[in-house]
């Protein structure tokens, strides 16, 4: 007998799950996702989170039920004035108003939903475990879920940390107006602007086309470690080098703080592998053409032996030595 929990290479290759297409300029942002998959919005208070997420849930409206549970206890005038400016008033978009956890699954199932955003995780509690329940069971139930949370005062968002491990998209909405992908499976992190409305009212919308793998990795190791170069200077070797627009290139520059940072962790660690290790001449090759030690990390397999109080894998301050025995 066959065991159900099996299944061969061969199979599952012959597997095709096909994502959904997503209308613009959403669609740039997270590509092709599976349609339940689960998507974690946060930001800062003001940034634009529910104006984004209210625009992604009208923008998923063609693919089913979208139920839509707001923050407010009552339909007021603050999300009225927000449908209509984005105008998101396609026949599949509902909203439904925060009873319990037991009456949403209940409500989702009955309706036969297709998505369930949850702006925000508050209503909840967002460092209650229920919010990864949640998650997971309209994963589950093949259910799209997008939530929302909000940004503590250091910039970090609040909840159970476990909220970004489970997401497949995350997306970090900042004071500037920008909708950022953090994290995502199915395609490059890339960026958009905010829409804030439709057509008549709106602040235009500037989306930057997405980079191709090799760009993305070119501009990652310009904005990790070129500190010299000037805005203008970065942008010129980004259009003439790499091929950017001046658009894409304004943008990335626009990104440079957030990547030329210190190292995130406070305590020290300990060397990550035993010295010494192996390594072969192709790497060390590959090794003087890399100028990030992010990349570097990822070459030698995540067990770069960085020496650095604080290490991280990507201190600019962390060294590699490198002894040729025959």
């Amino acid at each position: 007998m066959d065991n159900p929990n099996t299944m061969s290479a061969i199979e599952l290759a012959k597997i095709n799950i096909k994502g959904i297409k997503i209308a613009q300029p959403y669609g740039t942002l997270l590509g092709e996702p599976e349609k339940n998959a689960v998507i974690f919005i946060w930001g800062e208070k003001g940034a634009g989170k529910s104006t984004f997420s209210l625009g992604l849930a009208n923008a998923l409206a063609q693919h089913g039920r979208v139920e839509y549970i707001p923050a407010e206890e009552h339909f007021g005038k603050t999300l009225i004035d927000r449908v209509k400016r984005l105008n998101a008033t396609h026949a599949n978009l509902n909203f439904t108003k925060w009873k319990s956890l037991t009456r949403l699954k209940e409500t989702l199932l009955k309706n036969r939903s297709a998505f369930c955003v949850l702006d925000s995780i508050s209503v909840i509690d967002a460092k209650d475990a229920s919010t990864v329940e949640l998650a997971q069971w309209c994963r589950e139930q093949g259910i799209g879920f997008i939530m929302v949370a909000h940004a503590t005062k250091d910039g970090k968002y609040k909840g159970n940390t476990s909220i970004a491990h489970e997401c497949d998209i995350e997306i970090k909405v900042t004071k500037e107006g920008l909708a950022e992908t953090e994290k995502n499976r199915y395609q490059i992190l890339n960026a958009i602007d905010v829409p804030f409305g439709t057509s008549g009212n709106t602040i235009p919308v500037k989306t930057p086309t997405a980079l191709s793998k090799h760009q993305h990795e070119m501009v990652e190791d310009q904005l990790s470690n070129n500190e010299t170069s000037t805005d203008k200077e970065l942008i010129q070797f980004f259009q003439h080098e790499i091929g950017l627009t001046s658009q894409q290139a304004e943008h990335w520059v626009s990104k440079r703080g957030t990547y030329l940072m210190n190292p995130k962790h406070t305590e020290p660690r300990e060397n990550p592998v035993e010295l010494p290790f192996t390594i072969s001449l192709k790497q060390i090759d590959k090794l003087h053409k890399l100028r990030s030690w992010k990349r570097v990390n990822s070459l030698l397999g995540s067990k770069m032996p960085c020496y650095a109080k604080q290490h991280s894998g990507e201190s600019e301050r962390a060294t590699l030595s490198i002894r040729y025995v025959p």
